[in-house]
């Protein structure tokens, strides 16, 4: 029997192929249609999540670099002052250097409190309490020994117990930015397996 003398002897077989090949692409495009839009907004919640979390991570990323910088910026007031041996050179000296200190202080504040707020966004954090501490031994530090070159030693130059002061304050500041490198380098790497 051909596919004619079937269809001569059940009509009807023919009229449902008819249909379906009329409405079946209609119907598969709607359930595709379905199907996408509800799976379009569980992606779009999760894109939307990911892109708040590594654009706080960005900010968090840009404050630490801003602390550092200013950081840095003091380190380098801090050998000018010691280095100064001239009461009329000192005291701009002393004065770039509390602007420098005013400044790294203000930037710690900063991360401390961006680290602090957005906590339960970033999906990796720093410990901003951590690091305010540190920074705050080594300025603390660096405050003693430049009341001691000014007033005491009355700016005379650096002995070598001076020098060797201001060498383990630079080399603390100097492991302090390396340890802090390394959790930025994890918040980095956190970052771009999300955006994966």
């Amino acid at each position: 029997m051909t596919y004619n003398d079937f269809i001569a002897l059940h009509p009807w077989v023919d009229l449902t192929l008819n249909l379906f090949e009329t409405f079946a692409p209609v119907i598969v495009a709607i359930l595709a249609i379905i199907i996408n839009n509800s799976k379009s907004s569980k992606r779009d919640k999760l894109n939307k999540k990911l892109d708040m979390i590594v654009n706080c991570e960005n900010i968090l990323i840009q404050k630490v670099s801003l602390m550092e910088c200013a950081m840095d910026e003091l380190i380098d007031k801090f050998g000018d002052v010691l280095q100064c041996t001239t009461i009329e050179k000192v005291r701009p000296l002393l004065d770039d250097y509390k602007s420098a200190k005013s400044e790294a202080l203000k930037s710690l504040m900063e991360l401390y409190n961006y680290s602090t707020s957005a906590t339960g966004i970033l999906y990796e954090n720093i410990d901003a309490e951590d690091i305010g501490s540190e920074i705050r031994t080594i300025i603390k530090s660096i405050d003693e020994m430049i009341v001691t070159h000014v007033t005491r030693n009355g700016l005379r130059r650096m002995g070598d117990e001076e020098i060797k002061k201001a060498n383990t304050i630079k080399d603390d500041y100097d492991s302090f930015k390396a340890w802090q490198a390394v959790k930025i380098q994890t918040i980095m790497e956190k970052t771009f397996e999300l955006v994966k």
